[in-house]
Parts: structure tokens; sequence; C-alpha cells
């Protein structure tokens, strides 16, 4: 038996409202990676920047071990209930704590495990014993505290709760008072309640989660979660995780479908509590919560702004809705062991007990009756559908019905029918089962109920979620008028005077948030609004009767005006008096098809870069801006065409299709460029000016002539020396002969841009942008910048004097200084200024050469060492000799210290060969490399390769030695640098091809003193190094660097001494011997980067690429040779150089000797 169904035995009856209601089945088990954060997309949301950062989730459950690594880092606030201190204290205690880890990890496991949602939100633990017949008042205390105190926690999770009639819950009371002074507290205060739905297999959500659900005072505030799972999501089948022995079916959403959703919550991995690291598997609507709840947190960082209602409406409008007319058979059958016979819980039958198997019958011979008889189970069941059942299946209700019990007793007949075959009258038995068959039919078809939107809303979907909302839902937006006991509906005059269901967003705070989603509208559905039986009954017989449900009671009946347009508000928010304390911006770039108007008011900002259908209206302090298309517009503020978030976008083309109307003393902001400017296109502008485009007067006025239209004129591309245009421009197909000509000329200009430029306007209209002598310099002087960032800042200036207009990335990097020094204007406070120091700082020291000239170098330091590590030593013995191979491995660490220094640790593998001819030897070796190079700051890069080497000895007479090497490699190099290219930081990727060369020729003379065991020889070495790499180009960026292919070069003389003892016998353990060499090294030429292009421009570099010339070099090698000839050794080798460059590193290498 599982060690959860053992627990529930030796509990109280009010401590199964977790352990057997929601407590879950649990197996041990290795995490079997994130399938359960796929089925919800959790990725897409983390690839969007949303991991719950800066928000707190409120989880109450049965304690919680935060010692486990899935919460180390995490800033934890924990509440204790009076009660749980008393039984448990503040330690961990791995029983009582399993089941809240476990929903705590999945809410919001860090980084470090593979199964939290919100990996960087913070929490607010609740610590209940969730046991006794007190524990409705313990819950109730530690929420009126948690709520009272802790005003920045929106969304709690809760995954408790239990069914009265079930004998585990005898003791609960029928009357729940002090959860509902909660509840109203969490509904005045705006928070969001997150609810497990039950395991009981019930086609309703178990208590606490029904009433709330029931009570239309609670709508907005509270969500129902079912179990789907993941597993079996994407299969054709059934949605909800079916019976077993030791937990039913996930309960469902009968009389809370409005606001209820399904997540996975079978077999979820997470925290296991007192293992440290540990992991365990369990399955309930415990485990399908905390998804939405962490799913919620990243919803609240991508809008902090939104309210506890229109959080929950985010994450239902944006879930993948189940299939029309997909749904399941169920059977509802709750007597059972579990069942207090004398309880008197109304819904029992509806919140526990269903089963997808049907008994259906056990047909049988009668010896009283002399015949077979077919003993027909009258079961309650339901035709259940997990969304919308549509129009189709509704049409015929009998032919659904029939497929329904074909479907449920399908099974049944197939295996009664295999059973005949072992009966005494076999043809009487099988008449006996179609008989039932029919008879159990024609039961079921007078007797099931139909049930519509069992899961709600459907499939949590994050990756949707955070993209914000995706319905205009009047079902969602109704709140209950407890006076009249009757819905109302957020109706309010539109900013064109009609009346409209207003959806509001009040976006609090001055950042930017994007919604993404398109947005339709819902109208008014009473079948989501069904919480009762009677209602239920009501609807069945509607639809049965072939009549569409319209509601038959006050909470399913649509409210007043549900038929007018639904709007969408974007608002600012105003403080007590009114004046504007924030104005943040929404982006919309999906597609909003909803029939009322888009109203933006009280400073708020409105980016429209996908298709607003219908009337977009903004008030005189609000601004409407973008890329898109709208139906038609009415400005009384700011029109600003481009998306003024993104320089790179900030000329663009906005669409109106149908009229556009300017009210007198609105204004436009309009950007322009060399070869580009704004514009505003009207459909019908070409063929009927006087409807289309209209400068109307103000509000209550009848002229317009005290309040002319206003341009503000800006940059928005590179402009060159000198630029005249007309207003009328901007309007493609504005014809002069007409009165809006005029108006458009005759419209107050003034300069918004920056201190590059002077405005100069003109009499008929039109006006000029000159740019100032040395306008990069005048910005760079102004804030002060460095001598570097000057001198490039003069380069600039060169460019732009010289003949033709600046193009590409020069262009670019020119005009994003031109609107960076829009910060530098008279009435700009001093913060700007530095702002736009520290930004054109950053801009120009990433156009530097540094990096490259660093990897550039890594590069050759590495070609050196791959010569070097793989010559003859200079002591090598001759005599004549079979084919000696060997091998070597060799790992090093380098540092160098130069225009921008950098450290790389390399790995050579190398094998060949080598052969004496008498006073002559000659080797040869193959191999590859691996190079890790870092360079100072996050900038990184990796090399490998191959290379062969091939080195010759001569040895003449009185011991005198001349030898050599050639090498020849060919490698790749990834590079990566991060850049600050103005307002964004970006990383730039690159990949270049090189070839390796080197050679080397020496001389030296060995002596061999018969007086000691030691071989020394005075050597002098000249080397040539070189690498001829491929261009190297970055992209997609201002500050984007290039460099043409160039062979980079260095020559090095070396004088050293080189010494080797000798073994004077073999020996039968084998023989120890030392080898080494210290040098001094003086590369006296280097030919590396002089040049290169930065944001298009051709400079020099300024630095040498390669500093260190002078170098001292040491190496020992001591090794062992067996008596079978084999030779292991381990050489330490280092160099120490100029400007604190060094390189250390060590190496193992087998020779064989015959």
């Amino acid at each position: 038996m599982p060690a959860s169904n053992r627990f529930r035995h030796h509990r109280s009856a009010l401590t199964l409202a977790v352990c057997s209601v929601l407590w879950p089945l649990s197996v041990c088990a290795s995490p079997t990676g994130n399938i359960n954060l796929d089925a919800i997309n959790a990725a897409g949301a983390y690839a969007q920047g949303f991991t719950g950062a800066g928000v707190r989730i409120g989880i109450l459950d049965s304690g919680f071990d935060t010692t486990h690594i899935a919460f180390e880092g995490k800033d934890i606030i924990k509440l204790y209930s009076d009660q749980y201190l008393e039984k448990f204290g503040t330690g961990v205690n791995a029983t009582q704590q399993s089941h809240g880890s476990h929903v705590a990890g999945i809410a919001s496991g860090n980084s470090s495990v593979n199964y939290g949602v919100a990996k960087d939100a913070s929490l607010l633990l609740l610590y209940s014993t969730i046991q006794g017949p007190t524990m409705i008042y313990e819950v109730a205390d530690l929420y009126k505290k948690a709520i009272e105190t802790y005003d920045d926690v929106k969304i709690y999770s809760n995954s408790w709760g239990w069914v009265r009639g079930m004998f585990s819950y005898g003791d609960i009371p029928d009357e729940t008072d002090a959860f509902k002074e909660v509840f109203n507290s969490a509904v005045e205060h705006d928070k969001l309640m997150v609810f497990a739905a039950g395991n009981q297999g019930g086609l309703a959500p178990a208590d606490p989660i029904l009433p709330i659900m029931r009570d239309p005072t609670k709508a907005g505030h509270f969500i129902n979660v079912v179990n789907i799972e993941s597993d079996h999501l994407f299969e054709e089948g059934h949605f909800i995780h079916g019976n077993s022995g030791v937990i039913e079916a996930s309960n469902q959403g009968l009389f809370a479908s409005l606001w209820t959703i399904a997540a996975p919550g079978t077999n979820i991995v997470s925290a296991e509590a007192g293992s440290g690291n540990g992991s365990i598997e369990m399955t309930g609507t415990s485990m399908a919560a905390p998804h939405v709840a962490g799913t919620l947190a990243l919803v609240q960082q991508a809008f902090p702004w939104m309210t506890a209602s229109q959080l929950a409406d985010t994450v239902l409008s944006t879930a993948q809705k189940p299939q029309e007319g997909q749904y399941d058979v169920i059977a509802i059958h709750p007597d059972s062991a579990q069942t207090d016979p004398s309880h008197k819980n109304p819904d029992y039958h509806l919140q526990f007990g269903g089963r997808l198997n049907f008994s259906v019958a056990s047909p049988g011979y009668s010896v009283e009756s002399g015949k077979y008889e077919t003993n027909v189970y009258k079961e309650s069941a339901a035709i259940v559908f997990w969304g919308s059942a549509g129009d189709a299946k509704k049409a015929n209700i009998d032919a659904l019905k029939e497929e329904a019990a074909k479907r449920a007793a399908g099974d049944w007949l197939e295996q009664a029918l295999e059973e005949a075959d072992w009966d005494m009258d076999p043809e009487a038995y099988r008449q006996a089962v179609y008989d039932a068959y029919e008879e159990w039919k024609t039961y079921f078809k007078e007797h099931c109920i139909i049930v519509e939107y069992a899961i709600g809303a459907g499939l949590l979907d994050a990756a949707s979620a955070v993209g914000g909302i995706a319905e205009l839902n009047i079902n969602r937006m109704a709140r209950w008028d407890e006076t009249n006991s009757k819905w109302t509906l957020p109706v309010q005059p539109s900013l064109n005077g009609q009346n409209q269901i207003a959806y509001t967003l009040n976006l609090a705070g001055n950042g930017v948030s994007r919604f993404i989603n398109d947005i339709n509208e819902v109208r008014w559905n009473p079948t989501l609004h069904i919480t009762t039986q009677d209602e239920l009954k009501a609807y069945n017989e509607a639809i049965q009767s072939g009549q569409p449900y319209k509601g038959s009671s006050n909470q399913t009946s649509a409210p007043d005006q549900a038929d007018l347009p639904v709007s969408l508000v974007v608002s600012g928010t105003l403080d007590e008096s009114n004046s504007i304390v924030s104005a943040g911006t929404l982006v919309m770039s999906g597609h909003a098809s909803y029939s009322g108007s888009t109203d933006v008011i009280k400073g708020a900002t409105l980016v429209v870069d996908g298709i607003i259908d219908n009337d977009v209206q903004s008030d005189a302090t609000a601004t409407v801006a973008g890329r898109g298309v709208v139906g038609s517009l009415t400005s009384r503020g700011t029109l600003s065409p481009g998306d003024d978030l993104s320089p790179d976008n900030r000329i663009g083309t906005f669409h109106v299709k149908s009229q556009l109307k300017l009210e007198a003393g609105s204004s436009l902001v309009l950007d322009v460029g060399e070869h580009t400017i704004d514009q505003i296109i009207v459909g019908n502008l070409s063929q009927d000016q006087t409807s289309s485009l209209i400068l109307s007067a103000k509000s209550g006025q009848e002229s317009n002539a005290d309040a002319p239209l206003n341009i503000t004129i800006r940059t928005g591309q590179y402009v060159d020396q000198k630029i005249t245009l007309s207003p009328t421009f901007f309007f493609p197909g504005l014809e002069a002969d007409d009165e809006i000509f005029k108006q458009v000329t005759d419209a107050k200009l003034s300069w918004g841009g920056g201190i590059t430029f002077e405005f100069v306007t003109n009499q008929d209209g039109s006006f000029e942008m000159l740019r100032v002598e040395n306008s990069m310099q005048l910005v760079g002087k102004t804030v002060s910048l460095s001598q570097d960032a000057m001198r490039r800042a003069q380069k600039l200036d060169a460019v732009i004097q010289a003949d033709g207009i600046l193009s590409g990335t020069a262009a670019e990097f020119v005009s994003a200084v031109d609107i960076l020094s829009e910060n530098l204007r008279e009435g700009h406070p001093e913060s700007d200024k530095q702002l736009v120091a520290t930004t054109l700082e950053n801009a120009f020291a990433s156009t530097k050469a540094d990096s490259h000239l660093a990897f550039d170098a890594a590069a050759m330091s590495r070609s050196i060492r791959l010569r070097e590590v793989t010559t003859l030593s200079p002591l090598t013995d001759l005599y004549a000799t079979d084919v000696i191979p060997e091998a070597s491995l060799v790992v090093e660490r380098a540092n160098m210290d130069g225009a921008k220094s950098f450290q790389n640790t390399r790995t050579i593998l190398s094998a060949g060969a080598r052969r004496s001819f008498g006073d002559w030897a000659l080797g040869w070796k193959v191999g590859g490399y691996y190079d890790d190079i870092e360079i100072s700051g996050p900038d990184k890069g990796n090399a490998q390769g191959v290379f062969a080497s091939v080195s010759a000895m001569r040895e003449f007479g009185a011991g005198m030695r001349l030898f050599g090497q050639a090498l020849l490699g060919y490698g790749v190099e990834d590079r990566t640098r991060y850049v600050s290219d103005f307002d964004v930081s970006k990383r730039l990727d690159t990949t270049t091809h090189a070839v390796s060369l080197g050679a080397s020729i020496g001389i030296g003379r060995k002596f061999a003193p018969d007086q000691i065991a030691l071989s020394f020889m005075p050597y002098a070495q000249l080397s040539w190094d070189g690498i001829h790499r491929d261009d190297v180009r970055e992209s997609d960026s201002r500050v984007a660097q290039e460099y043409e292919d160039e062979l980079l070069s260095v020559a090095a003389l070396e004088a050293g001494l080189a010494f080797k003892t000798r073994s004077s016998a073999a020996s039968p353990t084998g023989n120890l011997f030392l080898e080494g060499r210290i040098a001094y090294r003086n590369r006296f030429h280097v030919n590396g980067d002089e040049t290169y292009t930065w944001t298009g421009i051709r400079d020099e570099t300024n630095v040498e690429f390669f500093d260190n010339r002078h170098a001292a070099a040491a190496q020992c090698k001591i090794g062992w040779v067996s008596s079978t000839g084999h030779e292991f050794a381990l050489m330490l080798d280092g160099e120490a150089g100029d400007s604190g460059d060094e390189r250390w590193g060590a190496s193992l290498r087998w020779t064989k000797h015959f």
C-alpha cells in the first residue's frame, strides 16, 4: 500500500482536508525532465524574459522544508499558526512538510531544479497544521494576518479542501463563517486565490472552492484548478486523470466553469521534504494549482499594474481551449464505504465518485422465471464536454445521447458477448445481453445530464499568458449588484460619447507593457454562470427541447446593456487631486477585433504595432503611436507614427483605414531621415480628403483658429548636412488645393530633436534642418567624453563632412547620437546629461579594437606553442634505431596583458615518431588542440583545430648540432563580444578560420663531460611563426567591427641552455632521468593588425596586438624508462614576459624505445 494511503488512516478527519481529498499519490522517483513545464509552454514565457522576478507568491499548506535546494537563495517570509508552532515547531519535519514542500517547489523552485514555474519569484509561506476541528479558524487567522500585513502579495495558492458527506470529514462544521470573512477580505484587498479542485472525480469542485464560486460577489478573485495528465495532453481521449485504487479522478468545473482552468497534476516531480536535494513524484490537483499560481507570478511580473481579476482574466483568456464537441461519459455513483449515509450535502453526488467505466448490467438465468433476466444497473450519468458542446452537437440531442450511450456501454457489450460462449445456452444469453444493452441505453438517454465547460477555459498556457489578455469577455467583466440581485457591467461613455462596456487597464507606473496576443470579444453565455442544480436542470431541459439556454435565474440571466459594444480603455493613474502620477505605455502588436473603441486617457501611451479593427480615441493628455493599422482615429493629444521605444523603428507608417480626425490644438510628432520620413496614410485620402482627414475644433468651441495643429519635428534616421521638407509630405495623397492642406501648412512647427541640428521655419510653411559643424564633437564636449571617445567623435565628423551621404552602420551610429542628444537640450535635468555621457562612452568603447586584437594575440600564442611542443629536443639521442613512437598531452594556461588582456586554457594532444640515422634524426607529429579564451570582461572565444610538424637534426664534429622544424595547422575560432549598442546590450558572435605556419632553425654545441652524468648544450635559435586569419565581420550592430584577412607574424631570436642526465647502464627496475632548459627570447619582429573598420569607418588600431617581446622561459622534464623500453615523463613548462605576460603548464609524454 502506498505510504500516502497508510498515512490516511492515522490522521483525524480534518487532517484529511489535505491528506485524503487533495493529498496526492506519492511515488519516489528521480526527475523525469520538465514535461509538465513544456505542457504549459513555460519555456516560451522564459524566452520573453519572465521568471517571476520581483513577485511574491503566497502559499498556505501543511508546512515547508525551506532547507531544500529548490528554495536556496530565495527571499522567503514565513508565517506560522500558533497551532503549528505548538505541534511541530520551526524545524524540518519531512512527514508534515512533504505536501507543502512539493507544492512550493512547483510554484517557485529555483533554477537549480527543473520543475519550478516562477523560478525567481519570492515566497510568503503560511504554515498550518490543517488538522482538527479548529482547522477552519486556524487557516482563517493565518490568512487574516497575511492579507493585512503583506500588501504586495496578490497571488495565493491553496492545495487543500474537503467534501462534506465523506466519513473522513465528519467533524467539519457545515457553517464556515470564518472562511467567509477571509474570502471577503481577499476581495476587499484585491487578492487572487488559486484553489485545487479536489481528487474525488466529481463533476463539481470540492469545498471550500464550490461555495465560493457560487457566491457572485467573489467573481474575479478565485480560480478553480483541475488536473490534466501531461502525458496524454496531445492524444485523443480523456482529459481528466482516470480512476485508481488510491486516488480518484480530478474534480472538474461544474458550477465554476467561468473561473476554472486546467493544469498538469499527474506524476509531477518536485521537492522532497527532508532530502536536501531530492525529488519525488506526486499526483493530484494539489500539483495542478501551483502551476497556475506560478504562471500568475510570471504574468504579474509582465504586468505589475494588473488587478487580481485582470491577472485571472489573462491566464483564463489565453488558455488553450478544448476542441469543440469533445466529451466523455461519466458515471455518477457516489455510494461507497467512504460515504456517510446521514450526510446532508445536496451536492455530494456531484462532488464525489465519478467514473469513466459503467457496470451496465449482469444478465443471468432466473430459476423462478425459467428465463434469462437483464438485471440492468440504473446509474446516474453525465455527458461531459470539456469545453463548448458546439451548435452541431446541441442541434440533435437525441443523436448525441445515442452516440454517448453506445460509447459508454460499448466495452461492456463486447466483453459480455465474449462470455456467452461459457454459458449453457449461449444464444439465450446473447439475447439477454442485447436486451440489457438496449434497456440500459434507454434509461441512460432518459436520465443523463449534459455538462459543458468541465475544464473551464482550457489548458494553462504560460507563454501566451505573459503576452496579455486575449479576450474582452463580458462574462468575467460582470459584477454582482447585491441590492438588486443582478449582474451589472462596467458601462461608461467612451471618448466618442457612446455608451460601451469598458475593460479598463490602469497602467500604474511609467514602464512599458506588451500585449502580443490577438484580442477578441466574448458575449454573454448563461451556461458559464450555472452554479446550482436547478440551473443545470433548466439548461438540460432547454437544450433537450431544441431551444438555446437563455438563463433561468438572476445569476444566469444577461445583465442590462449586455448587447453594447465592448471597448478597451488604456489609462494612466491619477492621484486624489486628479493629477497624473504615472502614465505607462502599452504596446499592442496583435489583432484586436472587439466591437467597441480603444480609448487612451490620462497620460497613457498606446503603441499600435498590430491591427485594431475599430475606432481609436485619445484625450488631450494621451499619445497614440506605432506602425500599425486602426479603423479610425480621433486624436486630441499626440499622434506619433513609428515606435519611439526602439530608435531603430522611430520612423514608421501609421495606417488609418477610414477617418483620421485631429482636434485643433492636438500634436503630431514626426521624425525624418535622409531618405525616409514618418507617414500617416489615411485610407480614402486621395479620393475624399474632406471626410477622411479632418481638423476639428476643440470640444465646446466652434472654431479652431486659436488652436492650430502642433507639429514637432525630430530626427529618426540619419540626416546629412541639410534637409528641407513641408509638413504635407507626411500625409501621402494630400493635395495643395484642399483646405486641409492649408491647415497642415499653417501648423505650429517646433523642433524636438537634439543639439546636433539647427531648425529653421520658412514663410511657405516648410522647414529646414541644418547639421551644426562638428556635431559629434559638440555632443562629446557637452558631456565631457574621454580623449579616446572624442577622437572617435572627430572621425565621425570627418566622414559626415566628406563628399557623399553617409550610409550603413556609420549613418545608424550618427543617428543614434543625434537622437540621444535630445536629452541635452535646455530644460533637461542633469541626470539626463549623465545618462548620455555613460551611454556614449560605452558605445564608443565598444568600437575599440582591443578584444579582437586579444583574440589574434591568443591565436598567435597558440601557433607558437604548437611548434614548440612538437619539436625535437636539442639533446635528442642520435644512434641507429627503429622508429620510436611518441605521444603527448599538454595542458597549459596563458595570461597576456596587452591592449586588452586575455587568459586562455589550451589542450594539445599529439602523436608521432622519430628515427635516428647515425649522426642525424628526423621527427614528425600530428595532433589536435582546443583553446578556451577569456578576454577581460565578458568577451570570450574558443578555437579548435589540427596540425602537423616535422623536425630534423644533424650533428657535426665536436658536438656541434644544427636543428630545425616546420609546422602547418588549420583551425576554426568562435569569438563572442558583448557590446553596448546605445540603448541595448548585444552579443556579437563571429567565426573565423586560420592557417598556422611556423619554422625554426637553431645551432648549438653539446657537451657530455665524463666527470658528471649530465649533458648540456648552449644554443641559439631563430624562429618565425604566423597565422593567416580569414576576415572577421560582425553584423547586426551599430558598433560592429570588421577586419580584413591578414597574415599575422612574429619573428624571435632565442638563446638558451639545454641539459639532460645520462644513464650509465640499464636497470631491471628502469632508469630515472631529468631533462630541461632555460632560455631568453627576443621577439624582434611583430606584424599584426594595423587598421580595422568600426561602425563602417576605417581606422587605425593604435596598439600592437602582440606585445610580449622579451621573455624568459624554463622547462623541466622528469621521466622514467622501464626495462622494456617504455618511457613516461612529466614536463613542467613556463614563460614570463613583458607587461606581466606569463604561461605555465604541464604535459604527460610517452615514448617506446626498441
